[in-house]
């Protein structure tokens, strides 16, 4: 069964795909799934990766709420040695944040090309059902993505957790040393200098949210 899955996926997703790794900019945020068991691929038949897979992903700053996904070099072994199926990359990924600081993501590629356009695939950035696509100011990500050929109907399911790394000590000084920003219950940032004794904000200070109750 693992020969027929490795053969599929290397008609649908080639290792001729570009890698997009060598553009990856500074200040993306690199989420680390190095722990085996970190990324799973369920073509339908649970995970064939039985608990080894690992992987990264990085959320590439763009615009206000929009962000790059990237899952680079997603490589696989299913029995015949490692096969780098490629990058998995979303564009212009909508993000909402919710009061405690959670990022959910929400994006789709229609007609990504691959194989030099020889195989379409949809990608989705999977939400509801049970999928989730989100970070957490604690670092933790949780990712399900589905791949799905257009052409061939084969669906691809796969789950990333990881957590978030700092690329420098410089980068946790920084964010020790950032500015508190203020939420309400209802994720409505409010100035510091309008916060209501009593009452209770969620506080953020560079990645870290919590929630305090105000008293002046």
């Amino acid at each position: 069964m693992k020969k027929i899955y490795a053969s599929l996926l290397s008609l649908i997703m080639g290792a001729s795909m570009t890698s997009f790794a060598a553009e990856i900019p500074a200040d993306a945020k690199c989420y680390d799934g190095s722990t085996p068991g970190s990324l799973t691929v369920d073509m339908g038949t649970g995970d064939i990766l039985e608990g080894n897979g690992t992987g990264k992903v990085y959320i590439i700053p763009v615009s206000g709420n929009k962000v790059d996904f990237l899952l680079p070099d997603f490589t696989i072994d299913l029995g015949n040695g490692p096969e780098n199926l490629g990058d998995i990359e979303v564009k212009d990924v909508t993000t909402s944040t919710a009061a405690d600081g959670t990022v959910t993501y929400n994006g789709t590629v229609e007609n990504m090309s691959l194989l030099e356009g020889a195989i379409n695939a949809k990608v989705v950035l999977a939400n509801g059902e049970g999928k989730s696509c989100t970070t957490k100011p604690n670092g933790e990500a949780h990712f399900d993505i589905d791949v799905i050929s257009t052409d061939m109907n084969i669906p691809i399911y796969v789950t990333f957790n990881g957590h978030l790394m700092a690329s420098s000590i410089a980068d946790l000084a920084a964010d020790e040393a950032a500015e508190a920003t203020y939420f309400d219950l209802q994720g409505n940032r409010v100035n510091a200098d309008a916060l209501i004794n009593g009452q209770t904000y969620i506080k953020r200070v560079g990645t870290t949210a919590t929630k305090v109750i105000i008293n002046k």
